[in-house]
């Protein structure tokens, strides 16, 4: 396996393991039925569709332009961590049972 398959893998790694993250807390959002979280978490489908791509990309670029590549591919994959980082901090309501969705209660505090 090549210097270049092996990065590749690395972040393929990490990808899929951020990717795990996003279905879950999607999941959780709708089993709370939490619209808004659902929908913020929906918007993330773009980024990761643009991490998958920027992946391939890194698979397919000749040796020569893999630092380029690698580090797009990585500022890619920490963003999107971050971005599930950010939604789970603000999600964390839903892990206690008979909780309300955080947007309910900013609300209730605005009302």
């Amino acid at each position: 396996m090549t210097y270049q398959e092996l990065v590749a893998e690395e972040l393929d790694a990490e990808f899929r393991a951020a990717d795990e993250r996003l279905d879950a807390l999607r999941a959780k959002a709708e089993a709370a039925r939490a619209e808004k979280e659902t929908d913020e978490i929906s918007r993330l489908w773009p980024i990761k569709e643009r991490v998958e791509r920027k992946l391939s990309e890194l698979r397919r670029s000749a040796l020569a332009r893999l630092a380029a590549r690698r580090k797009e591919a990585e500022k890619a994959v920490h963003d999107f961590e971050s971005k599930i980082d950010r939604a789970a901090e603000r999600f964390s309501s839903l892990d206690a049972p008979g909780e309300r969705p955080v947007s309910d209660q900013v609300q209730d505090t605005q009302a």
